[in-house]
């Protein structure tokens, strides 16, 4: 009896396509990671159901301004890394999340003022 479907076995992929499957994951993980992290920030002094913006930075006790800063700084990577990928920033981070709702003023020491 002739057999009607035959087998082809699957090559197994070699060492050097294992290790550059997992390298590029690693690196489409990093942007998701940290686009994540830009968007929690961002609702979690944005959008706080229960505390203003202002409220929030004014009890970051003179590290606000390191923390807007390091937001902006990471948003900044984000986009430089989706450019090196050929990919807009907002496939990774939605456009709300791109821009503060109100003006932040350093105001030295380490404080923020938020204005509409």
């Amino acid at each position: 009896m002739t057999d009607i479907l035959t087998h082809n076995p699957i090559p197994a992929p070699s060492q050097a396509q294992l290790a550059a499957a997992e390298l590029l994951g690693k690196v489409n993980s990093e942007i998701t990671r940290r686009a994540g992290e830009h968007i929690d920030g961002w609702r979690a002094i944005w959008d706080h159901p229960q505390a203003t913006a202002a409220e929030i930075a004014g009890q970051m006790n003179g590290d606000a301004e390191r923390f807007f800063r390091l937001a902006e700084s990471n948003l900044q990577a984000i986009a430089a890394m989706a450019l090196i990928v050929g990919r807009p920033v907002t496939d990774f981070v939605p456009l709300k999340y791109t821009t503060r709702p109100q003006t932040v003023t350093f105001i030295g020491n380490g404080y923020v003022q938020i204005g509409s």
